[in-house]
Parts: C-alpha cells; structure tokens; sequence
C-alpha cells in the first residue's frame, strides 16, 4: 500500500509512505495482521555551506482487524494494533562529519477501512488510522502524542474468509 503520514508538529506536511500488511484470517470476522512501512519526512541537499539530510520512519507492528461481512464486494474493517516506529535523521556538510541520529517511539493505533473487491481475490484498499504514542525517546517539547496516516493500496486474497460471494 502507499499513503501519506499527517504530520502537525516536525514538518508539518503529508509525507509520502509504503507499507506492507499480511492478515491471517481466523473466521469472516476477524483476522490478525503484521506489517511494515516506511515514510520519507523530508531531505536538504545543497543548501546553506553544502548540507545535506535526509529523514525518514521505518515502523513494524501487529495487531486485529474486525471484519464487516457485507455480502458484496465492498467490505469495512474496523483495526487496533501496536507499532513501533524509528525515526533516522542524517546530515553532512561540506568540511563538517556526518551525524547520524535514531529515535523510537511505541504506539497505539486504531481506526478503520475498507477493501473494494474487483474480483474474488483482488481489490482496492483504503486504510485510516490515528496513533497514539505510548513511549518515546523525542524531546519533551516535540508537541503532540498523536498523529494520523491514510493510506491506500492493492490487496490480494487468498481464499474466502470475509464470506462474500462474487
């Protein structure tokens, strides 16, 4: 999938993002799932005496999702998992050594979504989530504990746990 994280406080901006989620269903109504993304924050080349940077999140989490059967081809979901996020942060400059910085932070996210199913084992998904952090290493002045991300992407199923017939 790919998408945008909202960022309010760093850099305010929608970021561009890609993630991978894999669900293994239980029964048509819930399924568990793990995924891992990356989003890019924001990159400086050449700017004042030759600095360059680039910052981005690699983030890995699990969790549930709650199936609505609908008996169509458009099927909602309701999710909550737990995730980690690091945020990397590297600068260098002309005549000045690279720095390299790494910060964590675990989170509480929850929201919802839904798949548009073309045919029985391939769709569209539409995925809304807001997080909560729960702990970080950021400065105490870094401003607000949540944040949300929307995403959207292809999906692919592999048999008929949602219990919908096309």
């Amino acid at each position: 999938m790919g998408g945008g994280f909202i960022d309010k406080n760093t850099i305010p901006a929608a970021h561009p993002a890609a993630l991978m989620m894999t669900n293994v269903a239980f029964n048509k109504y819930v399924s568990a799932f793990g995924e891992v993304g990356y989003t890019h924050i924001g990159k400086v080349s050449e700017n004042i005496d030759g600095i360059n940077g680039n910052e981005y999140v690699l983030d890995y989490g699990w969790g549930g999702r709650f199936i609505i059967p609908t008996g169509t081809r458009v099927v909602p979901y309701a999710i909550v998992g737990l995730d980690r996020g690091d945020t990397h942060l590297s600068l260098s400059g002309t005549g000045v050594g690279g720095i390299d910085v790494g910060q964590w932070a675990w989170d509480l996210n929850f929201g919802g979504g839904v798949n548009v199913f073309i045919t029985r084992n391939v769709g569209f998904n539409f995925d809304c989530r807001i997080y909560r952090l729960l702990s970080h290493t950021f400065p105490s002045g870094y401003g607000t504990n949540w944040f949300e991300q929307a995403a959207f992407g292809v999906v692919f199923q592999f048999n008929g746990a949602t219990g919908k017939k096309l």
